[in-house]
């Protein structure tokens, strides 16, 4: 408080007369006395302000703090649409609060101001509570309504009954009358929520008809229930329709097309399609692609790999898919993706097996490069007996280091005088039936091994012992004089098997005796190696190197594996077909006496040539 100032007289007393009456009047706050008055006035006015801008400022602040509580207990409650329970929620718990922080005031005065501020803010917390609990009311109602459209549109789509389904269709229209008297929606609203689950409806008919390729199917129901479909949508729906019906119908012609093998005499013979244009090579090749891509309802493959390459080389178009993954799979690099390159040579593999190889350059245009990667990779898994990795690591050396690698090369004198050290059991060295193809394999295949041996130790000498030794160990000449792979899944009678199976389609008339003679029909093997089982052989006239057809005429456009490729014999059919012989009882005999006379050959060989 300020400090009132006191008054000390100054002057001194003297022997003069008390005073001089006058008629003069003097205001008694001009006194001394009266302006110590109005000081004392302003200071108290200044010390009741004082005290009350400190109890609003206190008031203030605890109703902020508490404020900050309240809107805490309004978030709490935001999502309950239960307008009364968040109410009451509120009032219980901000109630406690409250009362717990008014005890603590002692000022009346800034305790009565706290209240006043509160009970206005209370009032607008209810509101907003009120407001919230209503648009959670409208989300949760919302939800719940799509939610139930959804499930009674799906059991309408699995129903096959069209009783059931009309039920259904109800259901849905029922559900849309309760949410519209729920949320006082409005009969417009209704009508045109009708319109739409019938129009859904119908549409999702139409489509189910479309996915069976019941075009026609889906052109009348959509005729047919056109007042319940928007007008935009019902003439996009048979736009589409008769899209998809010309392109089946086109695809469909363009099918027959493959399957006969027309596709070379099609193209640029101005042959037109059901839409009158005129049939592409790139429509083949989208051709190609479907059967190769196709699939049955477990999602494997419909048509084999192999048939699938058979067809599209007769139609000499090529397959995109079959392309995209050769020309990935080649391309090995230090961040290429090694099982890219796997599924390519598999595929690789297959045009091999299918005499298909000179395909992949002239339809497909496959890069040198890629081929003679996969013919690396195929001889080093197949010949030298590598794993896929093995052998992917050692092309990949070979990519990063052309150079150093391409000097590594046996001399080709050097393999011609290996080729003529080899010796098999029984046979003089190719003094024995196709003498230049036989001695042409063993060159190759000692050449390659010897290569490959390089690399890894650098040495001609050692690499050209090493592929010597790994011919004589791996390699046999069959029956037929041919110098073939030794596979330890055929039993010891597996070319006398064959020689009777050959005999029998020849003198049963399935082989045309015209084109080819007996002794001339050979067995040419195939192996896919480690990748997979497919190993076998194809019968092949060996004065023309062509594949033998079996029956004298194959149904034209049947294309399915029981009249494909009828000289291809994979490990399976040799088992079923050719071992057995169709259960002929001759195989029986077959057997017994190819038993018996190699025991007599076993007990000769092992008379001792040395005198008792």
């Amino acid at each position: 408080m300020p400090k009132i100032p006191t008054f000390e007289a100054k002057g001194r007393i003297t022997a003069e007369a008390a005073g001089v009456r006058t008629n003069i009047q003097v205001s008694p706050f001009q006194t001394p006395a009266g302006e110590l008055s109005k000081v004392a006035k302003v200071a108290e006015d200044y010390y009741i302000k004082q005290r009350d801008n400190n109890e609003k400022l206190e008031a203030r602040k605890t109703f902020y703090e508490m404020k900050a509580e309240s809107d805490k207990i309004v978030t709490k409650y935001k999502n309950d649409s239960d307008e009364f329970n968040a109410v009451n929620g509120y009032n219980e718990d901000f109630g406690i609060y409250k009362n717990q922080k008014l005890s603590q005031i002692k000022n009346k005065r800034v305790k009565k101001r706290l209240e006043d501020l509160l009970s206005i803010d209370q009032s607008e917390a209810v509101y907003k509570i009120k407001t919230n609990s209503f648009k959670a009311f409208e989300i949760n109602e919302s939800q719940s309504y799509n939610d139930g459209q959804n499930i009674l549109a799906n059991e309408y789509a699995l129903e096959t009954s069209e009783k059931e389904k009309e039920k259904k269709l109800n259901q849905r229209i029922e559900l849309a009358k309760e949410h519209g008297d729920m949320n006082i929606k409005g009969q417009a609203w209704l009508d045109k929520e009708t319109f739409k689950i019938k129009s859904d409806s119908v549409i999702f008919d139409v489509d189910q008809q479309l996915g069976l390729n019941n075009y026609n199917g889906a052109k009348q129901l959509l005729i047919k229930n056109k007042n319940n479909v928007d007008s935009d949508e019902f003439n996009k729906k048979l736009l589409l329709i008769n899209k998809q019906f010309s392109e089946a119908l086109g695809n469909k012609n363009l099918d027959n097309i493959f399957l006969l093998d027309q596709g070379s005499t099609v193209v640029g013979a101005g042959v037109k399609n059901v839409d009158g244009k005129e049939i592409t090579q790139k429509d083949l090749e989208k051709t190609a692609n479907r059967f190769a891509l196709a699939t049955n309802l477990d999602g494997s493959l419909k048509y084999e790999t192999a048939q699938v390459i058979e067809k599209s080389v007769k139609n000499n178009t090529k397959v995109p898919f079959y392309f995209e993954t050769l020309d990935a799979g080649g391309n090995v690099t230090d961040t290429s993706n090694q099982n890219a390159t796997l599924r390519g040579l598999q595929l690789y593999k297959t045009f091999k097996n299918q005499n298909a190889l000179q395909s992949l350059t002239s339809i497909y245009k496959l890069g040198k490069d890629d081929l003679a990667t996969y013919q690396r990779l195929d001889f080093g898994m197949n010949t030298m007996k590598q794993t896929f990795e093995q052998a992917f690591n050692n092309e990949l050396q070979y990519k990063n280091n052309p150079d150093k690698y391409k000097l590594l090369k046996a001399d080709g004198k050097a393999v011609t005088a290996k080729v003529a050290e080899l010796d098999f059991p029984g046979v003089t060295p190719f003094e024995f039936g196709l003498e230049f193809e036989n001695e042409q394999y063993a060159n190759i295949i000692i050449k390659n091994v010897a290569n490959n041996t390089m690399i890894a130790n650098g040495s001609q000498a050692t690499a050209l012992d090493f592929a010597k030794k790994y011919v004589q160990e791996n390699y046999r000449i069959d029956d037929f004089k041919q110098l073939v792979p030794i596979n330890k899944a055929y039993p010891s009678y597996h070319d006398a098997a064959i020689k009777l199976y050959i005999k029998d389609l020849y003198e049963s008339g399935r082989i045309n005796k015209e084109q080819h003679k007996e002794e001339d029909i050979i067995p040419v093997y195939f192996t896919e190696g480690s990748l997979n089982s497919n190993q076998g052989f194809i019968l092949r006239d060996k004065n023309t190197g062509v594949p033998l057809t079996i029956d004298v005429v194959d149904p034209a456009a049947d294309f399915d594996e029981g009249n494909y490729d009828k000289a291809r014999f994979t490990y399976k059919d040799i088992v079923e077909k050719i071992y057995p012989l169709m259960k002929d009882q001759r195989y029986k005999q077959f057997v017994t006496d190819y038993n018996r006379i190699q025991l007599e050959k076993q007990t000769f060989d092992s008379i001792s040539t040395e005198t008792p």
